[in-house]
């Protein structure tokens, strides 16, 4: 491992939170003319700023210059788990520098879950806090979305063939077909397309549905990035508006299909071929559109006082914020019958299409499982038969089936490992809830069940759990491999 290019990447990786700290830094200033809380932000906006410039300066000026293509593969593996953390790091700081009253392992926490873009809190009340902290919180996650990675491999040319696995390791960016050398000019039009996104979003929020700039703003930046964070307790519950729940659930669904399908038609633009030879758009569909046609079903003949078009609106809205991990909230579907939780529970688990910026398994791997699955049944009684596996029309290879199942596996150990390790820290709590609080974490979608519901936020559990589900939403947001390579000792020998 080279330490001098590994510190060189991460702080040059740091300036992206870095400018996002100088904007809510000015925001502050102009707020504190009219709110008391925003001039206390202001200082500690400037504190944070100063504190993170000055340590990506020296990691910078450690570092040095790198030389084009100096950089190797273990270099940019770790460069994805560390940079992560560090951006964590510096997210917590406004939280802890502000007089919000929150301790250590709540800031990392909210930092966390900002960065993983979850959308888990542990802030009761979100009014008492300045408008420049919730306006960082919302822009935590708009960076975490696409990947600050993402904008790494795209601006910084210097990074040459290594960007390549720099690309590759960033979950946003898992189906990496039909990369090229030019890698950074495919990154550079996913970067486009989500800048796209944002601005559509913020018109549409701002101009169509008559939101404040700043409501419009905050909601723009966690659609985008299927985040959840809202400036309001209710959430989105909170402007009691079809049109603005309409709007807000069409961008949750664009931004949850693979953004390498906005490319396509950007350089090609075949809608119909790409919609034909793409299964996982196909099957997120039905997905989305059968579970929440089954959901307003069962809560219509079991809700005798709720009118069918109040529940389908509150059942649509929470299957789609669920399916995209995005974690919004417009109704308590913690009071809803068994069987409603337990399919939200496993739309939680799905997420969206790879390339995207939701979490989960992602619809893809569990097509290819089940492909994997049918395969292998046919060959119990088809032995000699040369069968091959394709998904979105190309042939799988046998490293990538391999890396699919492995992932899987993984996932549904720290499902387990991680409900078990939550009951240990919180034994009151009932398996129920912690289950759901595991699932919520480790697949990035914000609000569980039980204590710590659509309703509620984690702020009641123990310091060690909050540190463990950070832990978990780390876990979830690089996939597990990237996070996990970073224990194995021969990642970090001299060479």
């Amino acid at each position: 491992m080279n330490l001098r290019i590994l510190s060189r990447l991460i702080g040059s990786l740091l300036f992206f939170p870095l400018a996002s700290l100088g904007i809510c830094l000015v925001c502050a200033f102009f707020f504190s003319e009219t709110s008391e809380t925003d001039a206390s932000a202001f200082t500690a906006f400037l504190q944070s700023f100063l504190i993170c410039l000055s340590f990506a300066l020296i990691l910078v000026l450690v570092g040095g210059k790198v030389r084009k293509n100096e950089v190797l593969r273990r270099e940019s593996v770790a460069v994805v788990g560390l940079g992560w953390i560090f951006c964590i790091i510096c997210g917590a700081f406004p939280y802890l520098f502000c007089d919000t009253g929150m301790s250590l392992p709540e800031c990392l926490f909210e930092s966390v879950s900002g960065f993983t873009t979850t959308g888990a809190t542990v802030i009761d009340d979100l009014d008492r806090l300045p408008d420049s902290l919730l306006l960082w919180r919302s822009m935590t996650q708009w960076l975490g979305g696409m990947g600050i990675l993402i904008l790494l491999v795209a601006i910084l040319s210097q990074l040459g063939a290594s960007s390549i696995s720099i690309f590759r390791n960033e979950s946003s960016a898992f189906e990496t077909e039909g990369l090229s050398s030019r890698i950074q000019q495919l990154a550079f039009h996913l970067l486009v397309v989500y800048l796209t996104f944002t601005a559509a979003c913020f018109l549409v929020l701002w101009l169509v549905c008559g939101m404040g700039w700043y409501d419009a703003i905050c909601h723009t930046f966690t659609t985008v990035a299927t985040g959840g964070f809202s400036p309001h307790d209710r959430s989105v519950a909170h402007f009691d508006s079809v049109l603005v729940e309409v709007c807000i659930m069409g961008f949750m669904l664009l931004s949850s299909f693979n953004y390498l399908l906005y490319v396509w038609l950007f350089r090609k633009g075949d809608w119909w071929t790409r919609w034909r030879s793409d299964e996982s758009m196909r099957y997120f569909m039905l997905i989305w559109f059968s579970f929440a046609l089954i959901v307003t079903g069962y809560l219509t003949l079991f809700s005798e006082d709720t009118a069918w078009q109040t529940i389908m609106r509150q059942a649509f809205f929470q299957v789609t914020a669920l399916v995209t991990t995005t974690g919004y909230t417009t109704a308590d579907y913690d009071q809803w019958p068994s069987f409603a939780i337990i399919l939200l529970l496993a739309l939680m688990m799905v997420g969206g299409c790879a390339g995207s910026t939701s979490g989960g398994l992602k619809v893809g791997r569990l097509i290819l499982f089940f492909k994997i699955l049918f395969h292998q049944l046919r060959l119990s009684f088809r032995p000699n038969r040369v069968m091959q596996i394709k998904l979105n029309g190309h042939v799988v290879s046998q490293s990538f089936q391999s890396n699919t199942l492995l992932l899987l596996t993984i996932a549904g150990v720290s499902v387990l490992g991680g409900t078990a390790v939550v009951c240990l820290l919180e034994p009151e709590m009932t398996i129920r809830t912690c289950f759901s609080a595991t699932v919520s974490t480790l697949f990035n979608i914000g609000p569980a069940l039980g204590e710590v519901g659509p309703a509620k936020t984690y702020a009641s559990l123990e310091d060690a759990t909050k540190y463990f589900l950070s832990v978990l939403m780390v876990m979830g947001r690089l996939e597990f491999t990237a996070f996990l390579v970073l224990m194995i000792p021969g990642l970090w020998r001299s060479y």
